[in-house]
């Protein structure tokens, strides 16, 4: 006999008899009774095949099968009655029904106990109908509906349940038959109001594990009336609270789960509404001409599968407006509205094939391919931030070793999108998207990018000085997986040519130089004394390609994304995504972050940005050749931020054919603000947890065939963001203004 299972049941024996007020003493103590086993649950395969019980018992004890009529448990020795400790052999038979269970009870004259067995199913069980939704005419009568099941009725446990509890019980003798549910519905005898019911089907297997499906119903009244199917489209002139019985028909082109359909707001500057993904669709016109979001009251209510055309009445809801551009939301949407639904294909929706400048405002909240386009940042992954600010996700999300905490600083990032015909927008891609961040490389190629045309803000790339206003652009488009930005992976396969690119920074005496473009000029700065302590850095940046969290924090072979010209990996510092190197990770606060530590020359930055002397601005000076190029399009790509405090707010791009910032015949191309680093610990709307903001601006084709050309990067005023203030601060000579790409390409 297990001497310490003998100790344990010895101990739980006396603290019984204690429990009961027995005083226990030498001349009173009593010999234990010992029985049981200490596992008293197995889970076998489906097949058929033995196992044996351990079982300990200083009594004769009997085992027996709890069920009655259970057959597929046996006891192949015959035995049934044992006398002291034993190995119960148990046999069980191939199962080729669901999941189940049996119990096998063991006995003596004083004691009980029970073990169990769980046998796995050769089948699962399927229970799923194929609409969400069905119509009932209001005269009733018998009604059929798709159901995909493997069960049998008398397995399933159906309620039905009405959404107005005075209703008669209208639906009545539920079966089974032919891959259909059948059942008969009363006549409604309101010659007005339709009225609505649930019908939940149950099925729980052996081990109690529930598989359901559920199908709600709208019966019209007693004139057959569900209300006027009106044109999708005309919900437009429907602005403000719908009081009539309309009826439209759409084509939903959302993904009911998935993770960036929608906007989750930020409602403080450390919290966000993540309600606002769960809550929204969006459905088309089966032509694709319009589309429409829908907003439903709750996630409950969102059951729009992808591809499905539904029918959805849209009494009750509000119809809302919005301008800038011209858009309509139908606010208020519950699932009890939607009268059908039928399931599509990806077939079922053709998208429309643009290029960026050709998107309009009917395109808003429709499917679109955007043609010839390809990723604007070559490095890093398509969310580079700092992941300390973020609600992460990783592939290993509750890994008691990752980082995050849930912090809700930043619930999406806007990554740039360019095409050749001088196009360009943001992707939105949410910080819970499960493939965002996992250490694949971003394709660096051309091809088309398949999704929904929005219109969102991000105060963290522009703030307007109210929650939630900041624009980023007239049109943006949210991808539903991966596979929506059909990209080439190689730079070669570009629709672009490169005048000239810094993809990281090699400096030499306050010179950078580039490194794609046959070094083509370099990139140096206006202050004229570099002995004052102005020169340039490295610096890092986010652009690790990850995994996410703290329990990645040792990894460091997935880099940025960024190869030298010998082919080896640009980031191979052992500080890379664990910049306090070589402290331990447990104690390392950064460590899992996706941070690329300067000493990897991701990024570059210099300070002294306001000449104090001359009060006026200093620049970063870019000189480039375009001698022998001709082309449509010129195009400027960077990534640009202030390290923190004091960096400059508002810039601008300026070009001239002669290198000297104060000289005369600068042009202005375009003006523009960064966002500053976020401050842990003092984050405010405007700061971006990542530091570097994606620009793209079309540059004049004047510049062309030019044997020296310089772009300048300046400030437009001497204004800087503070602890407290945006842009009311004066700009410090020691803060730094960061880049970590920069490029000018040609379309081909």
């Amino acid at each position: 006999m297990n001497t310490k299972i003998l100790q344990n049941i010895l101990i739980l024996a006396a603290g019984a008899a204690c429990a009961l007020g027995c005083k226990i003493d030498d001349a009173e103590y009593r010999s234990a009774s010992e029985f049981g086993t200490l596992k008293h649950e197995y889970q076998v395969p489906y097949k058929s095949g033995s196992l044996e019980v351990e079982f300990l018992s200083n009594e004769t004890f009997s085992i027996s099968i709890v069920e009655e009529g259970l057959d597929w448990i046996t006891f192949p020795e015959g035995k049934t009655t044992f006398d002291g400790d034993a190995t119960i052999k148990v046999d069980y038979a191939t199962n080729s029904g669901f999941p189940r269970l049996g119990r096998i009870a063991l006995a003596s004259a004083s004691r009980k106990d029970t073990v169990t067995v769980k046998q796995e199913g050769f089948k699962a069980p399927q229970l799923k109908f194929n609409n969400v939704s069905l119509a009932i005419q209001g005269t009733g009568g018998q009604v059929t509906t798709p159901l995909l099941t493997n069960l049998d009725l008398e397995d399933i446990t159906p309620v039905i349940s009405y959404n107005n509890e005075s209703d008669p019980k209208w639906i009545s003798n539920l079966r089974i038959s032919n891959g259909m549910l059948v059942f008969d519905a009363a006549a409604n005898p309101d010659e007005v109001a339709l009225r609505r019911a649930t019908i939940k089907l149950d099925f729980v297997d052996g081990w109690g594990k529930s598989t359901s499906s559920s199908l709600m119903l709208t019966q019209a009244n007693a004139k057959n009336e569900f209300g006027v199917l009106v044109p999708l489209e005309s919900v437009r002139d429907m602005v403000g609270s719908v009081n009539q019985d309309y009826i439209v028909e759409g084509v939903v082109i959302s993904e009911l789960g998935n993770e960036n359909v929608g906007d989750n707001l930020r409602l403080t500057e450390s919290s966000i509404d993540y309600t606002g993904n769960p809550t929204t669709a969006y459905i088309q016109t089966k032509d694709g001409a319009y589309g429409f979001m829908i907003k439903t009251k709750t996630a409950a209510d969102n059951v729009f599968e992808r591809y499905s055309t539904v029918r959805l009445l849209i009494r009750g809801t509000t119809v809302l407006e919005e301008q800038n551009p011209h858009r309509f939301i139908i606010d208020g949407v519950t699932a009890d509205m939607v009268l059908s639904s039928t399931g599509g294909t990806e077939a079922s929706i053709t998208p429309k094939q643009k290029h960026i400048k050709d998107l309009t405002d009917d395109d808003m909240y429709t499917w679109v391919e955007l043609l010839d386009c390809e990723f604007g940042i070559k490095k890093g992954p398509i969310t580079p931030i700092n992941e300390g600010y973020a609600c992460m996700y990783s592939s290993d999300l509750n890994n008691p070793n990752n980082h995050s905490a849930g912090t809700n600083y930043i619930g999406k990032f806007p990554a740039l999108v360019i095409d050749n015909q001088g196009g360009s927008l943001y992707t939105l891609t949410n910080t819970k998207v499960p493939y965002r961040r996992l250490g694949k490389q971003l394709p660096y190629g051309a091809g088309t990018f398949k999704g929904i045309i929005v219109h969102e803000n991000f105060d963290q790339y522009s703030w307007a000085g109210e929650p939630n206003q900041g624009d980023i652009g007239r049109y943006q488009i949210r991808h539903l997986e991966e596979s929506d930005y059909a990209f080439a992976e190689a730079k070669e396969s570009s629709t672009f040519g490169y005048v000239v690119e810094y993809q990281y920074a090699i400096i030499n005496n306050n010179v950078i130089n580039p490194t794609d473009g046959s070094n083509n000029g370099y990139l140096t700065h206006s202050y004229p004394d570099p002995n004052s302590g102005a020169t340039a850095y490295n610096m890092l940046d986010f652009t690790y390609l990850g995994p996410i969290g703290k329990y990645y924090a040792e990894n460091t072979y997935t880099g940025n994304g960024v190869y030298l010209p010998d082919g080896s990996m640009l980031c191979k510092s052992p500080k890379t995504n664990r910049p306090a190197y070589p402290t331990a990770v447990a104690s390392d606060g950064n460590a899992g972050k996706c941070q690329v530590d300067a000493s990897d020359n991701s990024a570059w930055r210099w300070n002294h940005w306001w000449n104090p002397e001359t009060d006026s601005p200093e620049a970063w000076l870019l000189k480039f050749s375009t001698a022998g190029i001709s082309t449509d399009h010129l195009t400027i790509v960077f990534s640009a931020g202030g390290q923190g405090f004091g960096s400059p707010r508002y810039m601008s791009i300026d070009w001239n054919t002669v290198g000297d910032n104060k000289a005369s015949g600068w042009q202005r191309i375009a003006d523009f603000d960064t966002p500053e680093g976020a401050q842990w610990g003092n984050v405010r709307w405007w700061q971006l947890p990542g530091i570097y903001k994606q620009f793209s601006f079309e540059l004049p084709l004047e510049m062309l065939g030019k044997e020296e050309v310089w772009i300048r990067f300046t400030p437009t005023k001497n204004a800087s963001g503070s602890a407290s203030v945006y842009d009311t601060a004066e700009i410090n000579p020691t803060a730094h203004w960061c880049m970590n790409y920069l490029a000018i390409r040609y379309s081909k």
